[in-house]
């Protein structure tokens, strides 16, 4: 699953375009998430090691991290 993100950008079908600025939704579902299954925390690391933020709102990283 943490690797969609990656066949999604390479398939152009994640970008920042026309992307509101209301994260509040996103952030409530994340916050939800990871409250009910402690496997969501784990899909979130998974996704920033490989340089995605969120999960439900997935935005590339600038820069990677190390």
């Amino acid at each position: 699953m943490a690797g969609l993100p990656e066949q999604a950008y390479a398939a152009g079908e994640v970008t920042s375009e026309g992307e509101d600025d209301d994260h509040l939704p996103h952030d409530l579902i994340d916050a939800v998430a990871v409250d009910s299954d402690p496997r969501v925390r784990r899909l979130r690391e998974l996704l920033r090691e490989r340089g995605w933020s969120g999960w439900n709102r997935m935005q590339r990283l600038a820069e990677p991290p190390d």
